[in-house]
């Protein structure tokens, strides 16, 4: 049992190598998959993006998470054969952009808005998507309607939660937007593409109104909540 296990781990270290040679190269790979595996740097540092041809920066181990997306097979919408071209994304829960930049790349021409709640967080996400027009950068939680929430701490950069905001708590505050209220904002007539990873907050997007956005919503891509949702629904 123990080989088995030791020569599972071995060809999947290797796969995923493999694929991160793909898309970091072979310098990039070793710095990503190796050297920075357990060290976490308090300045960004970066990885060149080979298919995308551009940088792409993180934190280290600290980010070691979001980076690893690069380490597997990502998935896409093909809309090359189609008429009906992806238009408009939107990226909640951008975390440091990993995604963002996928979509960027499948959808050269896409109007993205990618938002993500974390301070710290958002800071990777405009200097990884700095220089492009196309891609709107929103330091707000997505919610069920307009009001304050509060980060709660996390364990790591990419397990971030909100909720609304109490009186007393020192957590940071930051604002909430809802899908109609970001659609009118930003005078988006449809979402081609909404992809949430918004740690539990789903349950609460989903428990508003619907009636003003989900009709216009083409593609949904979630990550199931890593543990139940606790967060309640804003009442103003």
């Amino acid at each position: 049992m123990l080989i088995k296990r030791s020569l599972y781990r071995a060809l999947a270290f290797t796969q995923h190598f493999f694929v991160a040679i793909i898309n970091l190269g072979i310098v990039g790979s070793i710095r990503a998959h190796l050297i920075y595996r357990k060290r976490a740097t308090e300045k960004p540092i970066y990885v060149w993006l080979k298919p995308m041809r551009r940088r792409f920066y993180f934190r280290g181990a600290s980010d070691r998470g979001v980076l690893s997306h690069y380490f597997y097979p990502g998935y896409h919408i093909n809309d090359a054969a189609s008429s009906n071209k992806v238009h408009y994304i939107i990226d909640a829960g951008a975390n440091i952009g990993d995604e963002t930049l996928r979509f960027r790349f499948f959808h050269p021409d896409a109007k993205i808005f990618a938002l993500e709640a974390e301070p710290r967080n958002f800071e990777i996400l405009k200097l990884n998507t700095a220089g492009d027009p196309n891609i709107v950068t929103l330091n707000v939680g997505l919610w069920s309607e307009s009001c304050k929430l509060e980060i709660l701490p996390a364990i790591n950069n990419e397990s971030f939660q909100v909720r609304k905001s109490t009186p007393n708590s020192k957590n940071t505050k930051i604002d909430a937007i809802s899908m109609v209220e970001l659609m009118e904002q930003f005078d988006i007539p449809q979402i081609d593409i909404l992809k949430l990873d918004i740690e539990g907050a789903e349950k609460t997007l989903f428990a508003g109104d619907l009636s003003g956005w989900i009709s216009r919503l083409k593609v949904l891509i979630f990550e199931p909540p890593d543990r139940e949702a606790h967060s309640r629904v804003c009442r103003s």
